[in-house]
């Protein structure tokens, strides 16, 4: 039967109405924007595997009910010449697992783009060379870098630059490329004018401070691998760095002797290290059948592990007035901690109660009270008074200066300072000591005039990195700080000021706290 053009009109009208609220339904039935063309699983299958990209094999399986469609935006063909239809939510699935756009005519293709495989090296006109990375794409920044790990300029897909800068549109950005690398625990790396030696451990980079560490912990120069500044850079990518290499502490027993190859006798003693002056000193702690020998790495594994205690004596000590008979005749006395002699019979009877009170002792007594305190000369009848205690305060500034020289505080400012107040471990760096004195109100922020025995603090820096500086003030705008290594040259540590030191930038001063009990 014929219809008129009315009722044609109509009919059309009426498809054209049912099939947009179809397509409405459609589209409020499925997850994803109302764009682009509907996709239906092939065999009305209820799960279709979608994926991230081409050339990603990882499904995300979306569950579907039969007849259920998907929103499609564009077609991709890939290098293998497979077409994958790109969804609205930016995953892709095979056009052959669908029932429906079956022509390339009908879905717009997304762009010119050609997907590359991972790993793949592009090179346009210019002299930049790419790869295809995990979906980014990098820029090799180097000839050590292609060459090897990458696999050369034989590798390298040559394209055109339109090509170039689709690509460079559709990959995000994934920064440089670098050879991954790999070390094993304690190995130690050098590249050409780098100047220092790093080393990695525990899985981080660090930065070996001085050849006496090297020499000591790290097997010295002989292990030291030499590389070139692109495996050193790629290095530097691969691990984090965690600032200087400290040697791990050396547990000895109390009362400890070690000697190297040298004539010098080293005492663990109160978790410090002395140098032993004299045979007398050496017979207070067993002699020589108690001496270790070890080798000088060990030796000098001893002095960067433990702070120096300086120069040992014999564990003796006598009370105030006391008057001991030598072997050979004479008698001493001890007074202020000091050692005087008798001169003649005369002044033990007529100024020191005569021979009540006489003790006999032994050569070996004898040597140890010489070893204990020092000898102030022959006895008079008017003895001197007894010294001025010195405080804490000053107590830590004569230590420090005689610190002046030392390379065993390279790296540990920090522990200096607490050593020059007769204690360690209170502070895991300089930063945490400022900052508790910031927090406490205890910091003279800003202020430069640092009066004697007080301690002045930096802030964190490359340059101290990132755990802050603190010296301590000696008077007159003069400061003892530890010891630093500049361009391979390993210096110890000296009298210098805040406008001199380089440290990092200056925070203030304070005191030492209370709880420390000076030396």
């Amino acid at each position: 039967m014929e219809t008129s053009p009315t009722t044609r009109k109509v009919v059309f009208s009426f498809l054209a109405i049912m099939l947009t609220i179809s397509g409405l339904v459609l589209s409020q039935s499925s997850a994803f924007a109302l764009t682009g063309f509907n996709v239906r699983s092939a065999y009305g299958y209820p799960v279709v595997n979608v994926y991230a990209k081409p050339n990603v094999f990882s499904s995300v399986n979306y569950k579907l009910p039969n007849g259920a469609s998907i929103n499609l935006q564009c077609k991709v063909i890939n290098e293998w010449g497979n077409s994958w239809l790109k969804l609205t939510d930016n995953n892709y699935i095979l056009q052959s697992n669908t029932t429906y756009p079956a022509s390339s005519t009908i879905v717009p293709i997304c762009n010119q783009t050609k997907l590359y495989p991972d790993r793949t090296l592009l090179q346009a006109s210019g002299p930049k060379i790419y790869i295809i990375q995990s979906g980014k794409i990098l820029w090799v920044p180097n000839v050590e870098t292609l060459n090897t790990c990458l696999g050369g300029y034989t590798k390298v897909v040559h394209i055109a630059d339109s090509e170039l800068t689709s690509v460079l549109k559709v990959y995000p950005d994934g920064g440089t490329a670098s050879c991954p690398v790999s070390y094993a625990n304690g190995t130690t790396l050098l590249a050409p004018d780098s100047g220092t030696v790093y080393v990695i451990a525990n899985g981080q980079m660090y930065g070996v401070p001085n050849p006496e560490t090297l020499i000591a912990c790290l097997g010295g120069w002989p292990a030291v691998h030499n590389i070139s500044p692109a495996q050193m850079a790629w290095a530097h990518a691969s691990y984090t760095y965690a600032g200087a290499y400290k040697c791990p502490v050396i547990s000895y027993a109390q009362n400890t002797l070690l000697q190297g190859s040298g004539a010098g006798v080293y005492l663990v003693r109160n978790g410090a290290w002395l140098g032993i002056p004299n045979p007398s000193v050496l017979g207070c702690y067993g002699g020589w059948p108690a001496v270790n020998h070890v080798s000088d790495s060990e030796i000098l594994r001893l002095t960067l592990t433990y702070p120096n205690g300086g120069t040992a004596a014999c564990p003796y000590s006598l009370p105030e007035g006391s008057k001991l008979l030598a072997p050979n005749g004479t008698v001493f006395l001890l007074h202020n901690n000091l050692i005087f002699g008798m001169p003649n019979a005369e002044t033990l009877l007529g100024c020191y109660g005569g021979w009540n009170g006489v003790r006999s002792a032994s050569q070996a007594e004898i040597d140890a009270m010489f070893a204990t305190y020092s000898y102030a000369g022959a006895a008079g009848c008017a003895l001197p008074p007894p010294p001025t205690t010195p405080t804490k305060e000053q107590r830590a500034i004569e230590w420090a200066k005689s610190q002046v020289g030392s390379t065993a505080w390279n790296g540990l400012c920090e522990l200096m300072v607490e050593q020059a107040f007769g204690t360690r471990g209170r502070y895991g760096s300089a930063l945490a000591n400022a900052n508790a004195k910031i927090a406490s109100g205890q910091m003279h922020s800003g202020d430069t005039n640092v009066p004697a025995g007080a301690l002045a603090f930096f802030g964190a820096a490359n340059v101290n990195g990132g755990y802050g500086h603190v010296m301590i003030s000696i008077g007159n705008g003069q400061f003892v700080s530890n010891g630093y290594t500049w361009n391979g040259r390993v210096y110890g540590a000296r009298i210098t000021t805040i406008g001199s030191v380089g440290a990092g930038p200056y925070i203030g001063w304070a005191w030492a706290d209370s709880s420390w009990p000076g030396r």
